[in-house]
């Protein structure tokens, strides 16, 4: 039988963590809450679209826009499902890429579930979810492989 040598597969940002689906998915609440704060208090209320339709709109008002127009678009659902799909892809040396992607995924796919993008954010933080769970088994370690067993003498 011959001897193989397989490399541990250690991600510097799962390393400490134990469980990266609860990580990516800790991402995502955070995320969510986020939008929820930032939709409640930017985006909905009346007083703010009609400070910002005023003679001279503050500061503020341009991103308030950019926003509403991010949103109309559904950017947060497509980059969520891009970068969860990119996450599969990326395997080898460019894994760790492929961790990044998951984390960005986990964060578009929260943000994008309040921000009126439920259904394409969803489905890209599923894809998430299932691509943090093939990198969770990818870090477990494993055993060294080159090394004979023992075998038991009767």
């Amino acid at each position: 039988m011959e001897k193989i040598k397989r490399r541990r597969m250690k991600h510097l940002l799962f390393a400490p963590l134990r469980h990266p689906v609860l990580a990516v998915l800790l991402i995502a609440v955070v995320a969510a809450l986020a939008a929820s704060v930032l939709r409640d208090q930017l985006i909905e209320p009346e007083m703010m679209g009609a400070v910002c339709r005023s003679g001279t709109p503050p500061w503020w008002c341009g991103g308030r826009s950019a926003i509403i127009t991010i949103n109309g678009a559904g950017v947060y659902g497509y980059a969520a499902l891009a970068l969860a799909l990119v996450s599969l892809v990326l395997k080898g040396r460019w894994q760790r890429w492929g961790v990044v992607a998951v984390i960005t995924a986990a964060g578009f796919g929260g943000a994008g579930l309040f921000l009126y993008n439920a259904y394409l954010s969803a489905s890209g933080l599923l894809v998430a979810v299932l691509s943090a769970t093939r990198h969770e088994q990818t870090t477990q370690l494993e055993p060294d492989l080159a090394q004979p067993r023992q075998r038991e003498q009767d």
